[in-house]
């Protein structure tokens, strides 16, 4: 599920994915974002780019539903 959080953020959960395989997605993205040359018009870069952070959570048993 991919979902806008914020004004230019966005987040991405995959569930029943490990930190290798999110690394291979965020590879895959920004390989594709910068293959795809976009333009931007309002900015000193002359190409869109996109800085990637990812956080892995395994939940237990005893996990919460609640996400604070």
């Amino acid at each position: 599920m991919c979902a806008r959080f914020g004004g230019e953020e966005l987040a991405v959960i995959m569930p029943a994915t490990e930190l290798k395989g999110s690394r291979q997605v965020a590879k895959d993205f920004q390989k594709a974002l910068t293959n795809a040359r976009i333009l931007h018009r309002n900015c000193d870069r002359v190409f869109l780019t996109v800085s990637i952070g990812l956080n892995v959570i395994t939940p237990e048993q005893s996990s919460s539903r609640t996400f604070l």
